[in-house]
């Protein structure tokens, strides 16, 4: 069985999901190709897409979501499931909208589902999710990843029943998200503690990032993943003037 796996990942959450899948599915003997959406994929015969990403207000990130509609063939005979990562349920409603439009594209969608994990973006009003639950939920996510991975090598795989009604809604939501997020990211920037190392620069989804002299810069490419704050190495970088606590899976049991 030829498997691929492709997603999106800011802080690590997602990434953490995939890779669970990808070492799961090849365990029991499936051929799995699994990246991010951001390294090019050629596409050839595959039976099953499994598409991962986070929430962002709502919805997938309009990174994902316009790559999803520009990039997937579309198939006669692939299944497909997706899967998304968030700090609740309520209102986290992107993988349903990505099935949709895979389930336009010919995939039958034979499940999807949101896997609760701490909260990464905890700017204003939001507040991180406390040390001894974020641990829970990562034990609680390698439970669910069991039970997916019993579903995807069940015999008969259905399509499950998807709603379209919303969607177009969603997806206009996202694009506001997408809109602001250019605003909202020129308010960081990188402290005396920066080291140059270029890490940030290297890994910005959007190449939103740059040296210019001896100073770190930031565009107007942002999309508010935060990867450049929780990945710093020297924790260097703040935003509006407040450096935040950085959050790794790792920590606790991702």
């Amino acid at each position: 069985m030829k498997i691929v796996i492709k997603y999106f990942s800011g802080s690590g959450n997602t990434e953490f999901i995939s890779r669970l899948l990808a070492e799961g599915l090849r365990r029991d003997g499936a051929a799995v190709e699994c990246s991010p959406i951001t390294e090019e994929t050629v596409w050839s015969e595959f039976d099953l897409l499994i598409i991962g990403g986070p929430i962002y207000a709502g919805n997938c990130p309009e990174k994902l979501i316009r790559w999803v509609l520009r990039t997937v063939p579309p198939t006669a005979t692939a299944k497909a499931f997706v899967y998304t990562t968030s700090a609740g349920l309520l209102n986290a409603f992107g993988a349903n909208a990505l099935s949709v439009k895979l389930a336009k594209k010919g995939y039958t969608v034979i499940g999807n589902e949101c896997f609760v994990l701490p909260r990464n973006f905890y700017f204003g009003s939001y507040e991180p999710t406390e040390e001894a639950y974020s641990k829970e939920l990562f034990i609680k996510a390698r439970e669910r990843i069991n039970a997916v991975l019993n579903l995807l090598h069940s015999k008969p795989q259905q399509a499950i029943k998807l709603e379209s009604k919303g969607v177009l809604g969603k997806d206009l939501f996202a694009e506001l998200f997408s809109v602001m997020a250019p605003f909202m990211g020129k308010n960081y920037r990188a402290n005396n503690n920066c080291t140059r190392c270029m890490k940030c620069i290297r890994n910005c989804p959007q190449q939103n990032i740059s040296l210019k002299g001896s100073k770190i810069v930031f565009g107007f490419k942002c999309m508010m993943c935060t990867k450049c704050i929780h990945g710093c190495p020297a924790h260097a970088i703040e935003y509006k003037g407040r450096l935040y606590r950085q959050y790794r899976p790792a920590d606790y049991g991702g």
